[in-house]
């Protein structure tokens, strides 16, 4: 019907069939944890950054920053550092809807 929930995941930038072994091996050594986050939450990350930082990335560019909004608490008075990376910003502009608010 075309509703958010219906339409593939929106940070196809994040999508991997088979990882790549040295990236795998890499991640495996050095990565101390790892969070999961929802589309949902990517997408209201993509809105947060445009709206209040004024920079625009695409979903997949977005991840870190839904991770940190989400475990907030514990990051609050400390300066952390997130690459937010890409400008290939999708087609479908639902990342401003107003359920995502």
């Amino acid at each position: 019907d075309g509703s958010v929930d219906d339409q593939a995941p929106c940070p196809d930038g994040l999508v991997c069939r088979e990882p790549a072994l040295l990236a795998l091996r890499s991640l495996l050594a050095f990565v101390d944890e790892a969070r999961l986050v929802s589309d949902k939450e990517i997408l209201e990350g993509v809105r947060h950054l445009a709206e209040l930082a004024g920079v625009l990335v695409e979903p997949s560019g977005a991840a870190a920053y839904a991770g940190a909004w989400k475990q907030r608490t514990r990051f609050r008075g400390k300066r952390i550092v997130l690459v937010l990376t890409g400008a290939n910003t999708p087609e479908r502009k639902d990342f401003f809807d107003p359920r995502f608010k």
